[in-house]
């Protein structure tokens, strides 16, 4: 596979691509020109008004990297609509490079800046997720074609969850009453110290 290194600047979205970046070299600051630069190829500079910032999908790995995230790509749609729409420039000279590389006429500045204000308003409609909370949206919203019960709830506290499978088999051991169960009430006295022992074990084994 050919590897090519990618200059932000020059990127134009089209087509399929993977971008791998080690930790703490900017992959936030990328992904939020990324969404950016999206947003202003397909709209056409905000002529179509059908591509809007609930059409991207950005997906990262933790709750607070999606916070960044999300932070960082309002922070740059106000930054844009304030230097297209009040000729205020950014304090970032990289954003201020990718800002004047596209040419704009009077009018498609007030038009791009009217564009930016309303995805503005649309920011908490944004598809910014971590990979689980992105999961859940598609498992929730498709749950007949996922093969997944109505209802469904993504657990955030395996360990409690853990807890009441445990004590729910432990009542099942105790009326079949089998020597087996009897050894098992025995050697684990309760269902906490069962949960206690193999809980590693069997929390690794219901994530996977």
């Amino acid at each position: 596979m050919k590897t090519t290194c990618l200059e932000l600047k020059e990127h134009k979205p089209s087509g399929i691509k993977t971008i791998e970046a080690s930790a703490g070299t900017g992959k936030t600051y990328t992904l939020m020109v990324l969404v950016y630069k999206a947003l202003l190829t397909l709209s056409d500079k905000g002529k179509n008004k059908h591509i809007s910032i609930k059409n991207v999908l950005a997906v990262t790995f933790t709750e607070a990297a999606t916070k960044e995230l999300k932070s960082r790509i309002r922070e740059t749609l106000v930054t844009a609509n304030d230097f297209y729409g009040k000729n205020v420039k950014p304090n970032d000279e990289e954003i201020l490079k990718i800002f004047e590389q596209d040419s704009f006429t009077a009018s498609e500045k007030a038009i791009w800046a009217s564009y930016l204000n309303e995805q503005l308003q649309k920011m908490d409609e944004s598809s910014i997720f971590t990979i689980h909370g992105f999961c859940n949206k598609i498992i929730n919203e498709y749950p007949f074609e996922c093969g997944i019960p109505g209802k469904f709830q993504l657990s955030k506290n395996l360990e409690d969850e853990l807890a009441d499978l445990v004590r729910q088999e432990w009542r099942k051991l105790i009326r079949r009453g089998t020597k087996f169960d009897y050894f098992l009430e025995h050697l684990f006295e309760s269902p906490e110290k069962m949960v206690e022992t193999f809980g590693k074990e069997l929390g690794s084994s219901i994530i996977l």
